[in-house]
């Protein structure tokens, strides 16, 4: 016994000391672990809003290429429509074309058929004037001796004729 105390005593006291030591360590220990982990997650929940940032920067990023890219693909799509309108008016044209084509092939044709015929009319015309103009000299030929064969017997029959006298067949004129 010390003083008073008995050993045990002493040996509570000192047991109950050391659980208060104990406890207040834990405690302090606790404490600075929680101002730690207070630390961490003051960092943490910055790193995540940094993170939820960075997220949403990345997503309007996304979101304006993707604007871009549809405007892109819309661009495509229109520049493809309207080539294969062109395409289509080219296929058309191309058609129209040939069409023409044998349309003014058809019609050289004719032209030539045409003036095939019109060749040969008009060498059957000029053979045909030919004969008419031989007919016509020929004619004339006879009108002029007809004439002259005319001027020739008014001269004889106005020698023929006597002088006021009876004519032929005992008329007078």
């Amino acid at each position: 016994m010390i003083g008073e105390y008995s050993v045990m005593n002493w040996v509570q006291l000192l047991g109950i000391l050391g659980a208060l030591g104990t406890i207040i360590t834990v405690f302090i220990t606790m404490s600075r672990d929680n101002k730690r982990l207070d630390k961490g997650i003051d960092e943490l929940s910055t790193d995540h809003s940094k993170i939820l940032n960075k997220q949403n920067d990345t997503e309007k990023f996304q979101i304006e290429h993707l604007t871009k890219i549809e405007g892109s693909i819309s661009s495509i799509n229109q520049d493809i429509t309207d080539e294969k309108n062109k395409i289509s008016l080219m296929n058309a044209n191309e058609e129209n074309a040939r069409f023409s084509a044998k349309l003014l092939g058809k019609y050289v044709d004719d032209a030539q058929t045409n003036r095939l015929a019109a060749e040969s009319e008009t060498k059957r015309w000029e053979a045909k004037y030919y004969e008419l103009a031989q007919r016509y000299d020929q004619l004339r030929e006879e009108l002029k001796q007809a004439q002259n064969l005319n001027v020739e017997l008014s001269i004889e029959i106005k020698n023929l004729q006597p002088h006021h006298g009876p004519t032929l067949g005992g008329r007078s004129r």
